[in-house]
């Protein structure tokens, strides 16, 4: 079953709704992906001098995520997302850094999109979040 599946995003855009932004991905009048991003500009764990944009909530719906018993009507649909987080970051002024906590099945996805786990990160914002890996994507060019 996916950690995802019972997700309220309504309420999820309530709680965060003045220090997020919406986002989805939609197709034939159906939404194929939803995000809430952190636009505040939260310290990157890898290079505490930059800014990232962080994601509170990514989801692609189940059925353009790979299953072995059906095919996905879209595919990329995850890339693509994480592709637009990394553009609002860098018109954010936050030079493309993104980090999100993941759930446990979506590592591999995150690992096979370049980003980086960081090793016994700590989120002030949500302190119960800790127990999912988080990552990050930071490009290449360093402060």
């Amino acid at each position: 079953m996916d950690a995802d599946r019972n997700w309220d995003w309504q309420l999820k855009n309530r709680i965060y709704n003045d220090k997020a932004e919406s986002w989805a991905i939609e197709c034939e009048g159906i939404t194929q992906a939803f995000a809430l991003f952190d636009i505040s500009g939260r310290r990157s764990q890898f290079i505490p001098s930059r800014q990232i944009l962080y994601i509170y909530s990514i989801a692609v719906a189940p059925w353009n995520r790979p299953r072995p018993s059906h095919p996905r009507r879209y595919k990329a649909v995850g890339s693509t997302f994480l592709a637009f987080a990394r553009k609002r970051s860098a018109e954010l002024g936050y030079m493309e850094g993104v980090g999100l906590h993941s759930l446990p099945e979506a590592e591999p996805f995150y690992r096979e999109n370049n980003m980086a786990e960081v090793e016994g990160s700590n989120d002030e914002f949500e302190p119960d979040i800790n127990r999912l890996t988080y990552f990050e994507w930071i490009p290449k060019s360093s402060d």
